[in-house]
């Protein structure tokens, strides 16, 4: 009986230092119909890379997108409109970030914290 106790806490052990050898999954490149979320005309963010996560959907006329203070983190955006679009670091549209070009899919830096966007001046 101790014997294949001992038996048992040696595979138990083998078995659960294979578990941990196993090396992580790396993510693929994501297809693209990971961006066609985004509607015909619209411009839309996403806080993941390549259209993933959650999405914010903006529109010609839409305002700021919220009061100064903490905002979640865009990583992608996709231009489905016919303008490039201006993001911003700050509201009321100042710290230009980048510009979006029309039809344009874009990863965007880790740390863009986009306040506000519109389609450029």
């Amino acid at each position: 009986m101790l014997a294949s106790r001992a038996a048992a806490l040696v595979a138990g052990a083998v078995m659960a230092g294979s578990l941990f050898a196993v090396a992580p999954a790396v993510a693929g490149p994501v297809s693209p119909a990971a961006w066609r979320d985004c509607p015909t005309s619209r411009f839309c963010l996403w806080t993941g890379v390549s259209g993933t996560e959650r999405i914010v959907m903006l529109q010609v006329g839409d305002p700021d997108l919220g009061d100064p203070g903490p905002r979640p983190v865009f990583r992608s955006a996709y231009n489905r409109t016919t303008a490039p679009w201006c993001l911003y670091r700050s509201t009321y549209y100042r710290d230009l970030i980048t510009v979006v070009k029309p039809d344009g899919l874009v990863n965007l830096p880790p740390d863009a914290r986009v306040a506000s966007a519109q389609p450029c001046p």
